[in-house]
């Protein structure tokens, strides 16, 4: 063995060893919360970050188990076969009689189109530069160069809520790009906004990749006419782009435009994280070098960080193109990650216009060497769309390109302008030898070609090519007859038919014309077949729902492992290689992450058609390397499975039977454990929905809030309950008021956004204008001033010395566990307090002050400040970072006279400012509800409502009992009740504070009888003015 392989070796089993815990398996189950207003539905969440989040949802589908995470969750779980968590598949007693598509873009709820008009001269993203000779001078058109907008048109699958759900993304050019979530029963919500993603205009390709291996899928977007391409951090299902801080953006010195096509991404290092190949389709007259680049994944160093290594490993595409000097360039459109030798490394292919497509053969990660014309492939074609998969079932992964085909009386008298040789499919027959097979299979004219996959559109067992085509230069007539093409599909005969295929787009409805672009598949309905997502360079989007390709058998297969950064998750497991033999020796072959297309990445999970085979198969799946493989013997069809990638302690392979196999755990709601007082919940088919219904009779806009409480378990199957917990979910009910402005309001630098009140004169008890200048200064419920910067741990709102929601979320606190449940490197407050204030016997007064100086202390502070709790629905008793419990030592003298140990001291947070905090970005900030001046609002009140319940409304006086106290609360106006006396032996005061004591009661009463002696002394001198 080398010592490079044996380095490989021994560097794959530490990387893959299991790391054991010590810690119990457990769910962390927050609140949940749901803002109802007018218009929408809101459901407050954090992200991976903690920082709070709003996303619009329906009270038919409250999202419950989103917010829920298990945390060291029991290892024992490998492989295991999956259950479709969809409501549109159908029983194959209602499917059609005849396999074929349907647009269903409509019905699904895509309402977006890629560019809203053509590109045309001379209003460009591009300039024209011709170059002089034997001179640095060039001369510019401006707007003159068009065909890179006439490229653009992309998508890419992907789960990236980990719900179980494919998702969808969609880039657009003139406006923002519109990511869609499936709703699980065939439809699609725009949720772009609601998980903070753009701009990422002028947008081309995109794809999914789990950049730093967390178990959540990020993107990646090209983009042609900006100076960078993008990179969205997915946290927890919000993102964040952070694509020049990665040093992925390609962002060159000069901040030249891109002309970005497709990403790519693959492990070629096989250092367990995913590098990206990005192509770009540029003249050297435009921009050079070119941003068709290798961007290498630093992994343990510094996850989902990159560098570029293009150069030094022979992937430098910018020197290969020939020509004038007008169109010289570097015309990539895409290129794949695929083991084509079946030597554990994956090659990287690069497919071009111009002849330019390479085969670059991977010398073990360290390097690319360039085989293309050697290993049988020729690249004279104008290849734009790509397609990877084993058309001929032989174990080998074959090559099929999308190029242009034309007639030679299509052509001007001068010949073809951009080619006409056609598409090509190789045959790969191994060691690394290729031959054109495209005429025996007939596949050579596909018009205009552009994106391509391999697709198995009727479940026989075969691949089929599904293409499509088109397109549109308006300055010349030379090509029109391209601009109406239909899509292409050829059916795959098999082998009895030697190879060859026919033609059958039109006989199933594929009938697309227009300007086509990038391509995908994936089965978003779940029903067991291979659906066509078609993207327009102009116009909208099709979906081509297949219907019947699932009478016929089939078997789905997800391969996944234990994701190296948060171990507790799953990621996909990019360049395994999945086989499936049935009991007639058929074979087919995959492998994980092919199936990236021209602008289109496909669902990852890999799909086999079965035919009519009614028997059982087995399922084998390779890992990169050699050293870890699973076997599945006698799966039955149509089913879904998901391989685990098993341990080297278990010596690295597995087979097992399928009926051996348990179904795969995962979180539901199994029980509603409170009802809302007015409303029902039930529990939706999914499991981690509910749908809230009002009680009929119920005005709507009547409720305030509603709660119910809710269990969440780790379920394995139907009926095992692995582990389980409770939780509460508050819908707070908020509308507009009658005059139309709205209660909650939306922010603008940290305040609520309104109007700023003209400066008066007169004196005002919520003390706006006391200061002139700054009218806010002193008002109630505004900021209290901070002196010294915010030391909150996560910055925003996680106390100072505690763990922040995402290390809890994540199980990595390192912090103690204490009563209030949040972990924390401080010492008790209350043992701070035992020793700062430590007193063994009586004190008097050195001044022989009583305690009514101490009274009148807290009188005169409750004149100036008033922090309250937050309300206890923030809460509902539940240990978080809203109720903090404080430890009491055991024995305190005043809280632990028993010596238990137990005893706490309830505390909860204060209330703050909603315009900041972990939903605005921006550090917590707590209010004052009372002015911050000296003005008597401890006995007045902060507010008109307040004042007119204390006064007589006669002779200016305020009310007091015959005995000249305070009045008892009859009036119903709010009060505090800290002691917990009877609610009709409370007194009311300008404070809500009053009944703390009797001291206070006794100070506002003083104050009260001191006012109305001043009234009758008033009264007195200016009785004719009154």
């Amino acid at each position: 063995m080398s010592s490079l392989k044996l380095f490989i070796f021994i560097f794959e089993i530490c990387l893959w060893l299991p790391c054991t815990s010590t810690l119990s398996p457990r769910i962390f189950a927050a609140s949940d919360y749901f803002i109802v207003n007018d218009q929408e539905v809101r459901q407050q969440t954090a992200d991976d970050r903690g920082v709070l989040r709003n996303r619009r949802t329906t009270l038919d589908k409250l999202q419950l188990v989103d917010n829920d995470v298990v945390l060291d969750p029991p290892r024992a779980e490998k492989t295991c076969v999956l259950t479709s968590i969809l409501t549109a598949s159908q029983p194959k007693d209602r499917m059609p009689s005849h396999n074929h598509f349907q647009d269903v873009h409509k019905e699904a709820g895509f309402h977006h189109i890629h560019r809203d008009y053509m590109a045309v001269r001379p209003h460009c993203v591009f300039d024209f530069i011709i170059p002089h000779h034997n001179s640095s001078k060039e001369t510019r058109l401006r707007g003159e160069f068009c065909i890179p907008e006439h490229l653009t048109g992309g998508a890419a699958v992907g789960d990236y809520d980990n719900d179980g759900l494919q998702d969808i993304y969609f880039t657009l050019f003139h406006k923002t790009s519109v990511l869609y979530r499936n709703n699980g029963d065939g439809t699609f919500t725009d949720v772009t906004k609601d998980v903070g993603l753009g701009p990422s205009r002028c947008a081309s390709g995109a794809g999914w990749i789990d950049v730093d291996e967390d178990g959540d899928l990020d993107l990646y977007v090209t983009t042609v006419g900006d100076s960078r391409h993008y990179l969205y951090i997915n946290y927890g299902g919000f993102f964040v782009e952070e694509a020049e801080k990665r040093n992925c953006s390609l962002v060159f010195p000069n901040k030249r435009k891109l002309a970005g096509m497709t990403p790519n991404f693959g492990d070629f290092d096989r250092d367990g994280f995913l590098d990206i190949y990005v192509t770009e389709w540029i003249l050297h007259t435009v921009g050079k070098p070119s941003a068709s680049r290798l961007l290498r994944n630093k992994g343990f160093v510094k996850a989902g960080y990159f560098e570029d290594i293009t150069d030094q490993v022979g992937l430098n595409m910018d020197g290969y193109r020939g020509g004038s000097s007008l169109n010289r360039g570097t015309h990539t459109f895409g290129a794949s990650f695929t083991d084509f030798d079946e030597d554990g490394w994956p090659e990287l292919l690069v497919t071009a216009d111009y002849g330019d497509s390479k085969m670059f053969w991977n010398k073990n990660g360290k390097s690319f060497v360039e085989c293309t014309e050697k290993c049988g492939l020729r690249g004279e074609q104008d290849a734009m769309g790509h397609a990877i998969g084993d058309w001929d079932n032989d174990s080998h992964l074959d090559w099929f390109s999308t190029a242009i085909f034309h007639n030679q009386t299509d052509c001007s008298i001068t010949g073809c302008v951009f080619g006409s040789g056609g598409n090509r499919l190789y045959r790969n027959h191994g060691n690394r030898r290729f031959d054109d097979a495209t005429d025996k299979a007939g596949v050579r004219n596909g018009g205009w070609g552009w994106g391509a996959a391999f697709i198995d559109f009727n479940n026989d067992g075969y691949l089929d090519v599904v293409m499509t085509n088109g397109v549109d230069f308006p300055s010349t007539t030379t090509d029109d007859h391209f601009q109406k093409q239909s899509m292409i599909l050829w059916q795959n005969l098999g082998p009895g038919y030697n190879g060859s295929t026919k033609e059958v787009s039109n006989a199933v409805g594929l009938n697309a014309t227009g300007q086509g672009r990038g391509l995908l598949k994936f089965d978003f309905d779940d029903d067991g077949d291979e659906d066509v997502v078609v993207c327009n360079n102009l116009g909208p989007p099709q979906l081509y729902d297949n219907k019947g390709g699932n009478k016929r058998n089939w078997l789905k297969v997800r391969v996944v492992h234990n994701c190296l950064t948060f171990s507790d998750k799953l990621c996909d497991s990019y360049g395994a290689r999945v086989q499936v033999l049935t009991s007639s020796n058929h074979i087919q072959t995959k492998e994980v992450g092919s199936d990236t297309h021209f602008l289109g990445q496909s669902e990852i999970t890999t799909h086999f058609g079965l035919g009519s085979e009614s028997g059982n198969v087995d399922v084998k799946v390779t890992w990169p390397g050699g050293l870890f493989e699973v076997t599945v013997t006698d799966v039955q069809p149509n089913r879904r499975i998901r391989v685990m990638k098993p341990s080297l302690q278990l010596g690295g392979k597995q087979s097992t039977s399928f009926k051996n196999l348990t179904v795969c755990s995962t979180l539901r709601i199994i029980a509603i454990e409170k009802q809302p007082s007015h409303a029902t919940v039930v529990i939706n088919p999914d499991g981690r929905s509910v749908s809230f219904k009002i009680d009929e009779g119920v005005n709507m806009r009547s409720l305030n809030m509603e709660t119910f409480v809710y269990r969440v378990a780790l379920v394995q199957g139907d009926n095992t309950t692995l582990l389980n917990t409770t939780t509460t979910a508050f819908v707070v009910f908020h509308y507009n008021d009658s005059d139309g402005g709205s209660n909650s309001g939306e922010c603008v630098n940290g305040r609520h956004a309104g109007s700023k009140p003209t400066p008066t004169n007169k004196r005002r008890f919520d003390g706006i204008s006391n200061n002139q200048k700054n009218v806010f200064w002193g008002a109630n419920m505004e900021d209290l001033t901070r002196d010294i910067p915010a030391a909150y741990e996560d910055k925003l709102a996680s106390l100072s010395g505690t763990c922040t929601i995402q290390q809890r979320k994540l199980g990595t606190c390192t912090f103690p566990d204490e009563l209030n449940g949040i972990g924390s490197n401080r010492p008790s407050p209350r043992n701070i307090s035992n020793v700062l204030f430590y007193q063994v016997k009586s004190k008097i007064s050195s001044r022989r002050l009583s305690d009514m100086h101490a009274h009148f202390g807290q009188f005169l502070a409750h004149d100036t400040d008033f922090s309250s709790p937050l309300p206890r629905f923030e809460f509902d008793g539940q240990l978080n970072d809203v109720w903090l419990p404080i430890s009491v030592p055991k024995g305190d003298v005043h809280f632990d006279q028993r010596d238990k140990g137990t005893e706490y001291l309830s505390f909860v947070r204060s209330t703050f400012n909603r315009c900041t905090g972990r939903n605005h970005g921006t550090p917590r900030q707590q209010i004052n509800k009372i002015t911050s001046y000296i003005d008597g609002s401890v006995v007045y009140g902060d507010s008109e409502g307040r004042n007119a319940h204390l006064r007589t409304k006669q002779n200016g006086k305020m009310k007091l009992t015959r005995n000249g106290i305070i009045p008892s609360n009859s009036m119903g106006i709010a009060n505090d009740n800290v002691v917990g006396r009877d609610a009709s032996r409370l007194l009311v005061a300008g404070d809500t504070r009053a009944n703390v004591q009797p001291g206070l009661i006794a100070l506002h009463s003083l104050f009260v009888r001191e006012h109305n002696r001043l009234c009758d002394e008033y009264l007195k001198t200016h009785h004719k003015v009154l």
